[in-house]
């Protein structure tokens, strides 16, 4: 990965106007600037960037105090394919009426290079498009962190971590967790090839089970053969008598159907005798009903005339009401209309007198609201005076923050310095002790005047680190106390601001109206007056009132008279009934012959039905004693049918269990070839479960991997011997052994370090602060350039971080000397310190520099 530009805004301490960094044709850089300004941040953000990892605790942390987001956008290339990857982290403000803040958001993004522009390549979630990111760069944080990167106060990341992990972090470093996935394949495979082998061992023992039973079957088989033959004949007899009894019983079947035929007939005559004795009752009615309506013919004729007299008098009357009633309906129609006219000229009559009204009121009150308008315009001048306030407060809690900034650099600074003295302190402490600067001897005097000299500076240092401590705890209150007043004044000056600004708008807007009413009060009092005029002078429907009269004129010249009217109904209920009597006279006098015709005809029907009923029940009483023999004959069919079914079903039971028995042995058959495929198929799984269980172990910590780790370990501790003895005048070395034996004589895998020098071989821990830094650094160096030239995690770009406090003039020499004689292995080396005399050491410096209002970054 080599970066190319990277663009902050509002992370942690940097302003939000920052422009980009552009790293783009930059080999050897040195990031300088004083303790606190943000050096190692300009990292922080690369790794936030792109792994969402830093040194902070959380993500929160890493945006610039005052601000609620913050944004990171990283140019880089991989094997010369270029990408952009952006991450951005928002909080909300704090809940209302909570204490609490709700957690912040993320967004992340990865874009391609093609051609002059940059295409996503995000995944669907956070998760898959850093998944992405891990694959383009072959390498996780961890991974990053204890090869192409020596941290701030971490440059022993790699050589502090017990053996196992050494081995796993240069594992991981070199891309060996593809063996790990290849190791776990080929045991799964190989569980597979286990399992097949069990079910194929389980299928053959079953198969060879059911094969030994052939001889049982075959014997079965035989004896359900001799049954069928007897089944047989004893069926084919009792067919022949089933048959015999099925004829008997068929013509029994065609002498009950002609009795059904013979009770048919009966229930029909009987059907058609009842029908026609009831014509003839009817006939008989209605001829004595003619004959009787005939003696009245005077009575019924003289009636029915009278009743046409008073129909017509009648229908006069109902068109005289007719008309009366449409008159009246218009008239009804007038009489509302004007009434509604009336009624809109009241209610316009009742609006305009509200409306003078409002606008009387609305016009006397533009006066006072002036007044309190600008009376309200005055409180939104105090508004500007919170605002103020607010700024300074704001300014001294980013003063605050500078300054606990600095105290906390200060402290970790004591603090090494601290450490520092207690190894020399437990270097000096044993007889016979060495002077830890030009390795004479001391005496007892002079190692207790060193003692004594290092022990007044390590409480001289504790004294200051005390006060350091005791005085971030009382920034930390006062920076908290005026956070609390600044939410405070924010709240106040926003809820000040948004009621001022309510009221002076409402003020306005009334102040416009009450003016507005002034104007519109004159022509609203000559309207009400209009309407005052028309109502009083009932100047309204003028062409409705007109036309009432003269509908009133129309009903009295009608003349209807409804008393007269409802005598002549009660006239004509009561000689409506000779209506119908006239009809029934008309009736019989056109209808008697006929029924007495008809009268005759149903009498010579009902003789001839008679003769044909009683025919017809001779004949039932014939045939049901031939059928008295029927249910006998039934039985005895019935029994001779069982029987034959019993057999039949037999027969075929006896021929399904054959063809049962005859499929087993066909199925004998062929299991015995597919037995025979079964065990060539076990010995193929067993041959595959050895070849998978083989692989396994290949692939496993202590096959290829180890070999690879071992044919790598060479050529770092070669890399690495080069660079330390470079800066020691080759008074150092390291080796790296990878199995060691223990107590119980068995061999393991580690990576131990050990390093020798003219006293001997020493552990890691025993060497000084410079001392220790510059292994790191020679390993650190050691791994990326042998990781460079494998096909594991590609290095380019080395990141060194500070480490350079430690060293003395000479030492310092030699680091930067080292540094330059690998600068043409790495495509893009950064070093970070903030040692005045290494500034002008490298080509190319990035300097960062602190304000009031963050930091800042140019380069020269």
């Amino acid at each position: 990965m080599i970066p190319t530009r990277l663009f902050l805004r509002n992370f942690m301490c940097y302003r939000d106007n920052v422009p980009p960094l552009d790293l783009k044709g930059i080999h050897l850089a040195c990031l300088c600037g004083d303790n606190g300004n943000g050096k190692s941040a300009l990292i922080d953000a690369i790794t936030w960037a792109l792994w969402g990892r830093s040194r902070a605790k959380s993500d929160d942390e890493l945006i610039n105090l005052g601000r609620r987001e913050m944004e990171v956008e990283l140019d880089f290339e991989v094997a010369g394919q270029g990408y952009r990857v952006s991450r951005k982290r928002s909080i909300p403000r704090s809940r209302s009426g909570g204490t609490g803040q709700r957690s912040g958001h993320t967004l992340l993004d990865l874009q391609i290079a093609t051609n002059d522009s940059y295409r996503s390549i995000a995944g669907d979630s956070i998760a898959q498009t850093q998944q992405s990111i891990v694959d383009i760069l072959r390498m996780d944080y961890s991974t990053f962190i204890n090869s192409a990167f020596l941290r701030q106060g971490h440059a022993d990341e790699f050589t502090v971590k017990p053996p196992g992990e050494r081995k796993k972090v240069l594992a991981d470093i070199m891309g060996l967790s593809l063996y790990d996935e290849l190791e776990e394949k080929a045991r799964t495979r190989a569980r597979e090839k286990e399992q097949q082998q069990a079910a194929l061992e389980s299928a053959i023992h079953d198969m060879q089970h059911e094969i030994s039973r052939r001889g049982e079957y075959e014997e079965q088989l035989q004896g359900i053969r001799l049954t069928l033959e007897g089944l047989d004949r004893e069926a084919d007899a009792q067919e022949k008598t089933v048959g015999q009894l099925r004829d008997a019983r068929k013509a029994l079947v065609f002498k009950q159907e002609q009795l059904s035929e013979v009770k048919a007939t009966i229930d029909r005559a009987g059907r058609e005798l009842e029908r026609w004795r009831e014509l003839a009752r009817d006939h008989r009615q209605r001829i004595a009903e003619y004959r009787s309506i005939m003696d009245r013919r005077e009575e019924v004729e003289n009636g029915h005339a009278r009743l046409q007299q008073l129909t017509a008098e009648v229908d006069d009357m109902d068109h005289k009401l007719q008309s009366s009633f449409a008159l009246g309906k218009r008239k009804d129609h007038l009489a509302r209309v004007i009434a509604e006219e009336r009624g809109q000229l009241l209610e316009e009559r009742g609006r305009m007198q509200s409306r003078v009204t409002d606008l009387e009121a609305q016009s006397a009150r533009v006066g006072p609201l002036e007044k309190e308008l600008a009376q309200a315009r005055v409180r939104y001048d105090n508004v500007a005076r919170l605002e103020e306030e607010l700024d300074a407060r704001k300014k001294e809690s980013r003063d605050l923050d500078i300054r606990l900034e600095t105290l906390r650099a200060g402290g970790a600074s004591l603090k090494d310095e601290m450490e520092e003295l207690k190894e020399k302190l437990h270097l000096i402490s044993g007889a016979g002790a060495r002077c830890p600067l030009c390795d004479s001897e001391l005496g007892e005097e002079g190692r207790q005047s060193i003692e004594r000299q290092y022990r007044q500076g390590l409480e001289a240092k504790a004294a200051a680190c005390s006060k350091i401590n005791a005085e971030i705890r009382e920034r930390s209150r006062q920076h908290q106390e005026n956070g609390r007043r600044i939410d405070r004044l924010q709240a106040q000056l926003d809820a000040e601001r948004t009621s001022v600004q309510r009221q002076i708008a409402s003020l306005e807007n009334e102040v416009s109206q009450g003016r507005e009413a002034g104007r519109g009060l004159p022509e609203a009092r000559d309207l009400l007056q209009e309407v005052e005029r028309r109502l009083s002078a009932g100047d309204y429907a003028l062409a409705e009132q007109q036309e009432l009269h003269e509908v009133d004129q129309q009903l009295e010249s009608l003349g209807y008279d409804s008393e007269r009217h409802r005598e002549l109904r009660r006239l004509l209920d009561k000689f409506e009934p000779y209506r119908e009597s006239r009809r029934k006279l008309d009736e019989a006098d056109s209808q008697l012959p006929s029924e007495e015709s008809r009268l005759r005809q149903a009498e010579e029907a009902c003789s001839a039905w008679e003769s044909t009923l009683d025919q017809a029940a001779a004949t039932q009483a014939a045939l049901e004693q031939e059928l008295a023999g029927m249910p006998g004959l039934a039985a005895g069919l019935a029994e001779a049918e069982r029987v034959h079914h019993s057999l039949r079903r037999r027969q075929s039971e006896a021929r399904d269990a054959a063809v049962v028995i005859q499929e087993k042995l066909s199925r004998c058959a062929e299991l015995e070839q597919k037995k025979t495929e079964k065990e060539t198929s076990l010995a193929r799984a067993s041959r595959d479960r050895q070849v998978y269980e083989d692989l396994a172990q290949a692939f496993g910590k202590k096959g290829v991997q180890a070999f690879l780790i071992e044919s790598a370990v060479p050529e770092i501790e070669e890399e690495a011997n080069n660079l330390l003895g470079r800066m020691t005048d080759g008074a150092m070395y390291l080796t790296m052994d990878t199995q060691r034996e223990t107590r119980k004589g068995e061999v393991v895998e580690t990576l131990d370090i050990r390093i020798s020098d003219d006293l001997g071989t020493r552990s890691y821990e025993m060497y000084s602060g410079g001392e220790a830094f510059r292994i790191n650094l020679a390993l650190r160096i050691a791994l990326s350039k042998v990781l460079a030239r494998r096909a594991g995690a590609p290095l380019p770009t080395l990141f060194i971080d500070e480490g350079f406090g430690t060293q003395d003039s000479d030492g310092l020499s030699k680091l930067v000397g080292a540094i330059n004689s690998v600068q043409d292995d790495f495509r893009k080396i950064l070093v970070i310190t903030h040692l005045e005399e290494l500034k002008d050491t490298f080509p190319v410096r990035i300097e960062v520099t602190k304000s009031g209002d963050g930091s800042m970054v140019s380069v020269s």
